[in-house]
């Protein structure tokens, strides 16, 4: 049987030039991907082929210039095109809004303004080792989020896309038997944690989120919600922690300095080495993660002096 080939194989047969230009222009089919899934083009699409022309019209979009945006994403493997229609791929389906495991709020939060400024000035960060995002807002994204109410919608939605995305993952790659009080830090709504309970019966659990995301969630059994925020307020009491990668690289890196997380558990779907992994390593550099990878379950509190 052979091995399954890694970016890394597949770029080692490409000609260096090609190698070069394709990372050069990566940007291009990334932002077309954001700004699809911020006009909803997936939405609009059925099960029937669909032209550019009442696709944009469904948009408000220009239909040449929707047209040409979608027949990137069709070389890219969303979308399909056919007789100059357009129809679903398994990955465009994603896109869509009721889809159950949607990444369409994950598209639209990498496409956001203050990522894309952040993205901006990351020279900054490699420069001086800081975050670039301490230019957008000295702050935090947190204080930007609170100041930007439409754009923190969108962060809680992708947030809570990338739990359902990551349960399988989860459950698959660590033991949570030997833990019996499991803390979710910054969960969103809490459907990972709540997952984590539901598979090991005898545990219980406790969300911590800031209070206005706190008051939505309706806690189910063995799962208390605790309104709280991690910066300023104790930690749950527990043996054994979850921590959103966004949240926990700049908590991290203000009470450890520079330091790895233990027990990480990768993302749905993202091998090891992919160039996904990669990038999350430098998003958190971006928005304030310093030399933190990773997401980490933590197990014995007291090893880490909690």
């Amino acid at each position: 049987m052979s091995a399954v080939a890694t970016p890394a194989d597949r770029a080692a047969q490409m000609p260096p030039h090609e190698i070069v230009w394709e990372l050069s222009n990566a940007i291009v089919a990334s932002r077309t991907l954001h700004v699809v899934a911020e006009l909803g083009g997936a939405d609009h699409l059925g099960d029937e082929p669909t032209s550019a022309r009442d696709l944009a019209t469904a948009c408000h979009a220009a239909p040449d210039a929707l047209d040409r945006a979608l027949r990137l994403l069709v070389a890219c493997g969303i979308f399909q095109r056919r007789d100059g229609a357009y129809l679903h791929t398994e990955s465009s389906r994603l896109l869509r809004s009721d889809h159950p495991r949607s990444m369409r709020a994950f598209a639209r939060l990498n496409g956001l303004p203050v990522i894309c400024a952040s993205f901006v000035e990351f020279g900054h960060s490699v420069r001086t080792g800081s975050p670039a995002l301490e230019l957008i807002d000295p702050k935090g994204l947190w204080h930007y989020l609170q100041d930007h109410q439409e754009e923190a919608a969108i962060f809680e939605q992708a947030m809570t896309a990338k739990a359902h995305a990551d349960i399988a993952a989860v459950l698959d790659a660590y033991d949570f038997s030997r833990h019996r009080r499991i803390a979710d830090i910054a969960g969103g709504h809490g459907h990972l944690i709540t997952a984590i309970l539901a598979h090991y019966e005898d545990a219980s659990g406790v969300l911590f989120k800031l209070p206005a995301v706190a008051a939505e969630v309706p806690p189910p059994p063995r799962l208390d919600v605790v309104a709280g925020d991690f910066f300023t307020d104790p930690l749950p009491a527990c043996d054994a922690r979850r921590w959103a990668t966004s949240v926990a690289a700049p908590w991290w890196r203000r009470t450890h300095g520079p330091a790895r997380c233990c027990d990480r558990v990768g993302g749905a779907g993202v091998a090891r080495g992919a160039p996904g992994r990669r990038a999350r390593g430098v998003g958190l550099v971006v928005a304030g993660g310093g030399p933190v990878v990773g997401v980490g379950w933590i197990g014995s509190g007291a090893r880490w002096g909690w």
